[in-house]
């Protein structure tokens, strides 16, 4: 139980400096579940107090608190609260507030993060570096204007998916497109879904009902994954565990397809759009507009740390590896489960073509990287098991050795 608050809170220690996360608190093994017998735990990373046992998400129910983290803004100490099994509050107790550019940061930083930590449960959440940001714009001169953001949270396909908006200016369009759009989503895990007896994917998986009487949607996506099988030489495949498959593909699919549907038109009034689905990123921003998305990579080697940063204006971030699910990434071609590969993120123009080559790369393996000349992506980054890095550009892999911040 330590194990899985300490981790949370670091994390959530994070929000004010780099205001960039990811946590998860549904993969825990019941080994790190603490015991009802549980009443106050304390340990070198945290404390914790009036524990009893959690019902609902394995959780511990009480107060927990972390150790202050000293950083080159200042103190960071988080608190938060779990009830029922699920966060009900946290905040943050110390965070730099020495000056007014600090305090007008963290007076928006701190109230969204800790709202999105209450709402996405187990959300992977990826959002921009405010605080970096604002540095950067302080040292050269430039005015910073806290951005109003609008997030929305859903937990759909298995997984939290979050809703950002820059700066609106229209807010009945902006709830009728995040309506729009979740509820497009939702139809389309009703189609796909291969957890829903009833859906079409089911029901074909079991030959009750063949791809071209399904819905039209699943032939469109057979095209597609038959199409990226073929140009991923195999390390891709819907048919990797016999049968029609196509859950590599769909999500990174259907979120791309809806946001573009639904959210990329609310650029007439607003900065800049995103939508995250576990982590995987589809981002627009305005023309003209001055806002860049800044992206943390997690790194899988070392949890609650940075491995890189990037900056994205327009164009879809995807990561696969086996770091939060186990390696559940199979090679179509050995139907073997991949190895050498902790995890690698992919930046291109559509979220379904970064996510099917961050799962063929998985496949791949640590000593094949021939696949990047082929995938006609924009840049990323690979982190092998060892924690040897290899970053690409267009074709062209480069090789580096610490964690480095750039342009996608």
């Amino acid at each position: 139980m330590k194990k899985i608050i300490y981790a949370l809170l670091a994390t959530l220690s994070g929000i004010v400096l780099l205001f960039s996360y990811r946590t998860s608190l549904d993969a825990v093994p019941p080994s790190d579940i603490a015991s009802p017998a549980s009443s106050t735990t304390q340990g070198t990373s945290g404390s914790a107090s009036t524990t009893t046992a959690g019902t609902t998400t394995g959780l511990a129910d009480g107060t927990f608190t972390g150790d202050t983290t000293h950083t080159r803004y200042g103190p960071i100490q988080v608190q938060i609260t779990v009830s029922g099994g699920k966060i009900t509050d946290a905040q943050a107790l110390q965070y730099p507030d020495s000056n007014g550019r600090d305090q007008q940061i963290n007076a928006h930083a701190i109230p969204l993060l800790v709202s999105e930590t209450v709402q996405g449960q187990s959300a992977h959440i990826q959002m921009r570096r405010i605080h970096e940001l604002a540095a950067e714009r302080y040292r050269s001169g430039t005015t910073m204007t806290t951005p109003d953001i609008h997030v929305h949270v859903e937990h759909i396909m298995g997984t939290a998916i979050s809703i950002h908006i820059v700066d609106p200016r229209d807010d009945a369009a902006v709830r009728d497109a995040v309506r729009a759009c979740v509820s497009e989503l939702r139809d389309i895990d009703r189609v796909f879904s291969p957890y829903r007896a009833e859906s079409d994917i089911s029901r074909i998986r079991a030959g009750d009902l063949r791809i071209q009487d399904a819905d039209p949607r699943v032939a469109e996506v057979a095209a597609a994954c038959a199409d990226y099988e073929h140009e991923t030489g195999g390390l891709f495949s819907a048919s990797w565990r016999g049968g029609f498959d196509p859950t590599g593909y769909v999500k990174g699919w259907a979120v791309e397809h809806a946001s573009r549907r639904h959210l990329a038109p609310l650029l007439v009034w607003s900065r800049a759009v995103g939508i995250n689905a576990g982590g995987d990123l589809q981002l627009f921003t305005a023309q003209g507009s001055d806002w860049v998305w800044d992206v943390g990579i997690a790194d899988p080697c070392r949890p609650g740390s940075v491995v890189a940063t990037m900056q994205v204006t327009n164009g879809a971030v995807a990561t696969s590896g086996p770091a939060e699910r186990g390696r559940h990434i199979i090679d179509p071609r050995t139907g073997h489960r991949a190895h050498g590969i902790a995890s690698v993120t992919v930046v291109a123009d559509t979220l379904a073509h970064a996510d099917v080559w961050a799962t063929a790369a998985i496949a791949a393996g640590s000593s094949d990287t021939t696949w990047i000349a082929a995938s006609r992506t924009r840049t990323g980054l690979l982190v092998t098991d060892t924690g040897a890095t290899t970053r690409w550009i267009g074709s062209t892999p480069v090789e580096v050795t610490s964690a480095s911040s750039w342009a996608a």
